[in-house]
């Protein structure tokens, strides 16, 4: 870990920072100077902790964290590892010898896709200061730790396993913060952050489920999936799907179908959902099609005469 940490007073002005809230400013201070905090910017701590610290109770911290997210300021993965992202930005390396020292903290951090992420951003780091940091990062980290996790694990391996998972459990955390915008939420410390999201997940799609042309965000599509045993996952792709504001939980059902009848899983849902956002009326249900037919029969007025 570095000792010291720099911390540009230009922040104050910065508008991101300055836009967060007095608890979040708080959380993100601890994160750049924790005693955990590795030189690559990886905070390798549980987020329980990082409340505990603060004197944060569970709900209070969920909020907080939800502004660095939203932000970009700052990620977490559920394996218990935080990403400070401009880290690098302000605590810059002082020569190619401190990059080669950077597998030394690798050893510490947890084997998640949030690694991967951080892996990639010293690798860019590295690229725009010349060859010399490059060189100092193929030595201390080498091409099987920036295309994989600190095991050495093939990248197309990692990939895959990537895929399978949709970036893990990280995602978990973020559909709970996500969900946690509602009055009167509870947070029980017993209970993990991924039964926390999937409570949460239920009943955010419980607002919605008995209406079929609702509009659905992201968490709501997560928890219409998996009651019909899909797991998804949050995702950029997912996000930028349902920024559209076009499908509707009845598009949501019919595209679930469709990836049931094919035995397939959240990778291939998500696919069609692409398809579906450009076509949706071209994504219903036969139940919901028939009710509409209904309705438009019962709306003719058979013994008008015509004009």
């Amino acid at each position: 870990m570095a000792r010291y940490r720099k911390i540009d007073p230009r922040i104050w002005n910065d508008a991101k920072f300055s836009s967060l809230s007095n608890d979040a400013k708080l959380l993100f201070i601890y994160l750049l100077t924790s005693p955990q905090t590795q030189m690559i910017g990886a905070v390798p701590m549980r987020s329980e902790s990082v409340a505990a610290e603060l004197g944060f109770d569970m709900e209070r911290y969920v909020i907080r964290y939800q502004e660095l997210y939203d932000m970009g300021i700052a990620e977490y993965d559920d394996r218990g590892l935080y990403w400070v992202k401009n880290y690098l930005k302000y605590n810059s390396p002082d020569n190619p010898k401190v990059v080669i020292s950077w597998r030394e903290c690798l050893d510490f951090l947890p084997e998640c896709p949030l690694l991967q992420k951080i892996i990639e951003s010293a690798r860019t780091h590295c690229l725009s200061r010349g060859e010399r940091y490059i060189e100092a990062f193929q030595k201390g980290i080498g091409n099987s730790m920036a295309y994989g996790m600190a095991n050495c694990m093939p990248y197309k391996e990692q990939e895959q396993e990537q895929e399978l998972n949709n970036t893990n459990k990280q995602l978990t955390h973020t559909e709970a913060i996500e969900a946690a915008t509602g009055e009167g939420v509870c947070f029980d410390s017993s209970v993990s952050v991924s039964d926390l999201a999937d409570d949460m997940a239920n009943e955010e799609t419980q607002k919605v489920i008995d209406d079929s042309e609702a509009v659905v965000n992201p968490v709501q599509v997560i928890g219409l999936a998996r009651m019909h045993g899909i797991k998804v996952y949050r995702s950029d792709r997912l996000n930028a799907i349902c920024q559209r504001n076009i499908l509707t939980v009845d598009n949501i059902r019919q595209c679930i179908r469709i990836a049931k009848k094919e035995n397939k899983g959240g990778s291939y849902l998500i696919g069609i959902l692409s398809n579906a956002v450009n076509e949706p009326g071209q994504y219903h249900t036969w139940e919901y099609l028939d009710q509409k037919h209904k309705a438009e029969e019962a709306a003719i007025d058979w013994d008008k005469p015509f004009e």
